[in-house]
């Protein structure tokens, strides 16, 4: 009975993330980010448009639109996150990406 409990509240605070970065993504501050682009890798550059355009998007909407391999995407977009250029929020099994 208690792990059922402990799954319950996993849940709840799930949807609360949810709604938590619906709000966050509502606010127009991440489109309007002012970025040099100029020194990063083509890709990259790619990604940043997509995201100023788009606002919020899907890695796997991300990975559609640019098609190239989800390893590709991934390695990129963990690039441009340890620069501080881009947030990724996960929600269940799908990441959200954002301009920071």
């Amino acid at each position: 009975k208690k792990k059922k409990k402990k799954k319950i509240k996993k849940r709840k605070d799930k949807n609360k993330n949810e709604k938590d970065f619906n709000n966050k993504s509502s606010l127009s501050l991440y489109s309007e980010t002012k970025i040099d682009t100029s020194k990063l890798p083509i890709r990259q550059q790619e990604i940043i448009k997509i995201l100023k355009k788009k606002g919020k998007i899907s890695q796997k909407e991300l990975e559609n639109l640019m098609e190239i391999p989800k390893s590709s995407i991934s390695r990129n977009i963990r690039t441009l996150e340890i620069k501080g250029i881009i947030k990724k929020e996960k929600l269940g099994i799908t990441n959200y990406l954002y301009l920071k």
